[in-house]
C-alpha cells in the first residue's frame, strides 16, 4: 500500500488489503495458492491458524477478490457489472450472513458458516457494514492501465480518481492531452 493516507478506516482496511493482494505489475499474488491464501486469512483474523482452505474455498476467495476489485472500480466511476452483485449475494446466502445487533445496540453482520466459506462470508459482511456505514463508496480502485490499486478516497467531495496523481493521474492526463492535440491537428486545414 502507498502512504497511510490511502488506508481505509477500521475493518474496511481488510477489504482494501484483499483487493491489493494481487499486483500484476510487480508479479505479486498473496493468494497464489491455498496455503498462502489460508495464511493471508489467518493474518487478518478470518481463519484459525493452521486451517487450510479447500480447493473450492480457495477458488471462491479468489473470485471474491476479483469481484471486490471490480466493485471498487465501479466506485471510481467505471462501469459496474450486475453479476458482481449477484455473486456477493450468493456468498451471503452460502455463508449464512445475516444482520445482528451487538450488546451495545450497534448493528453488525454475523456469519453462520465456519472455515473458508465463513471467511469469505466475513469479508462480504465487512463490505455490507461499510455500505451500511456509508464508507464503501470511498473505497475505490485506480482505473489506470494495469494498476487497479485500491485506495480510500478522503477528499471532501469523494472526487479522487487515481491512486496517485504522480503515477496514473499524470499518465492519463498526458494521454488525453496527446489525443486532443492529434484531433486538433487533423482538423486544421
Amino acid at each position: 500500500m502507498t502512504p497511510d493516507v490511502d488506508a481505509a478506516p477500521g475493518r474496511l482496511a481488510i477489504i482494501q488489503d484483499l483487493a491489493n493482494s494481487y499486483d500484476d505489475v510487480r508479479g505479486r499474488d498473496e493468494l497464489a495458492d491455498a496455503a498462502t491464501a489460508s495464511a493471508w486469512l489467518s493474518r487478518h483474523g478470518l481463519l484459525p491458524e493452521g486451517v487450510q482452505l479447500s480447493s473450492g474455498e480457495f477458488a471462491l476467495l479468489r473470485r471474491l477478490r476479483a469481484t471486490i476489485r471490480e466493485l471498487c472500480l465501479a466506485n471510481s466511476g467505471c462501469e459496474g457489472h450486475p453479476e458482481d452483485l449477484a455473486f456477493l449475494n450468493d456468498v451471503v446466502h452460502q455463508a449464512g450472513v445475516h444482520p445482528s445487533l451487538e450488546r451495545d445496540g450497534q448493528p453488525t453482520f454475523a456469519v453462520d458458516t465456519p472455515r473458508g466459506l465463513g471467511s469469505s462470508g466475513r469479508l462480504v459482511a465487512i463490505v455490507f457494514e461499510a455500505l451500511w456505514g456509508g464508507t464503501w463508496v470511498r473505497l475505490k480502485a485506480c482505473p489506470g492501465e494495469a494498476c487497479n490499486y485500491a485506495f480510500y478516497d478522503r477528499t471532501r467531495n469523494n472526487s479522487r480518481t487515481w491512486c496517485t496523481m504522480a503515477r496514473c493521474g499524470s499518465r492519463a492526463k498526458m494521454r488525453a492531452y496527446r489525443a486532443r492535440r492529434r484531433t486538433s491537428h487533423r482538423s486544421t486545414p
